[in-house]
């Protein structure tokens, strides 16, 4: 006879860890959000456009009305939060925790294709 009791904890468990990762998945995006920020004085933001965990990250001039949405890179992540995963033009990278999700998205905004997208704005 299978254990039902078990079972439904076991799902509880996973559902607070999924929780969990999911919280710190949108917290490093936010962090990304807000250095930008900063160091443009306000003027690019970048913002993750989600849908049942996959979207693109975008950027925006925040000072024109409207601001042109340069797509920088395509953003998925499991039901589970980890993995996630990025896509940069070609390259395909999978984030396994908070410290791949950060070198990815520092790899993004090194990336000579999303670079050159936010000088443009910047430029605007």
């Amino acid at each position: 006879m299978f254990d039902f009791k078990e079972a439904f904890s076991a799902g509880l468990i996973e559902a607070k860890d999924a929780e969990r990762a999911e919280a710190e998945i949108l917290e490093v995006l936010n962090n990304l959000e807000t250095q930008i920020l900063e160091a443009t004085n306000g003027k690019i933001k970048i913002t993750l456009k989600s849908t049942e965990g996959r979207g693109p990250i975008s950027a925006v001039n925040t000072e024109m009305d409207p601001s042109p949405i340069k797509a920088l890179a395509n953003f998925y992540f499991a039901p589970e939060g980890y993995p996630c995963s990025l896509i940069v033009g070609q390259t395909q990278t999978y984030c396994e925790d908070k410290e791949g999700l950060e070198q990815s998205l520092h790899d993004m905004l090194t990336d000579t294709s999303v670079a050159k997208k936010l000088y443009g704005l910047m430029n605007l």
